[in-house]
């Protein structure tokens, strides 16, 4: 799954989201195996599994520093809250096939380009897809040599 998230960045560069959709399908995907879960649903329930409880603590901090308030006015998303946001977004791509509204931080773009909506709230992204992509495969990792142990 991270390798067709980097193959799509190669194709589809600039849509992260794309990226995202993959990347929640990994760590979802992990922490059913993790669990030795046998059914077919309870995908946002496993997915947020995987980040905060399968992730290290220092990956739940950058979570919790992934989207912030433009103003700065307020913290922006709790790590929980940030795992339902990537998860929204699998949704828009899976169910809507909105794909192009989300930017992550690169450097070619401006912080208003960054802006995102979410539940009522103003956020900017901070997170890029590159880190996104480390914690899945580093909480992957944590998850395999659990297994093992």
């Amino acid at each position: 799954m991270l390798w067709l998230g980097d193959a799509v960045d190669k194709v589809s560069r600039g849509r992260p989201a794309l990226q995202i959709l993959f990347f929640m399908i990994a760590a979802e995907a992990v922490a059913k195996l993790a669990n030795a879960y046998e059914g077919e649903s309870d995908s946002r329930k496993y997915a947020k599994q995987f980040f905060l409880t399968i992730c290290s603590e220092d990956h739940r901090r950058l979570l919790g520093k992934a989207f912030r308030d433009p103003t700065g006015s307020s913290g922006g998303l709790s790590p929980a809250e940030a795992v339902d946001f990537l998860y929204d977004v699998r949704c828009d791509v899976v169910h809507r096939g909105q794909y192009f509204m989300l930017h992550l931080p690169r450097p070619e773009l401006e912080e208003e380009d960054m802006l995102i909506s979410w539940k009522g709230k103003s956020l900017i992204a901070t997170i890029t897809a590159a880190q996104l992509r480390q914690i899945v495969l580093e909480g992957a990792v944590r998850a395999a040599k659990e297994l093992s142990a």
